[in-house]
């Protein structure tokens, strides 16, 4: 099946104005749920689009952790629950959270119940500055404008 050409259009303009991120953090063994380390991953005020921490093999559901936008939890989104897994990513798309300007920051919780090993965790943002959201607007209407005028002049 071909895809409409709107479509892909639509597509590309929105992947070229989206930003990733991404932080590791190494847990220590032994850190428990209520010595949770905060890892503070910062990021610029605009639209949150998604999230996802990638638990390597060998974590065992051992490795936990929350995520928050602000005192909001995103990931996951009930509050008092925490992710783990073993050699998967979670995560959490079409979130469309707005990130205030003055709190541009996304908290990181993690704890180890492992007793013997350490484990490395990866967070994964997916976000648009308002500058892009901005400009991917102006070009969007651009575009717009210019097939408008080519299908009223016949081109």
């Amino acid at each position: 099946m071909q895809l409409p050409w709107h479509y892909l259009r639509a597509r590309i303009i929105e992947e070229a104005f989206v930003i990733f991120d991404r932080w590791e953090y190494t847990v220590p063994a032994n850190t428990a749920e209520d010595s949770a380390i905060k890892v503070e991953c910062k990021i610029s005020s605009g639209l949150l689009r998604g999230v996802g921490v990638d638990f390597p093999y060998g974590c065992n559901y051992l490795a936990r952790c929350r995520v928050f936008l602000g005192e909001k939890p995103v990931l996951p989104r009930s509050s008092g629950s925490y992710l783990a897994a073993n050699g998967r990513i979670t995560e959490a798309r079409y979130l469309n959270e707005k990130v205030r300007q003055d709190l541009p920051v996304l908290k990181w919780f993690v704890w180890n119940l492992d007793d013997t090993f350490p484990h490395t965790l990866v967070l994964e943002a997916e976000w648009q500055s308002e500058e892009e959201i901005y400009e991917k607007q102006t070009y969007l209407s651009v575009q717009d404008l210019t097939l408008t005028i080519n299908r009223l002049v016949g081109l």
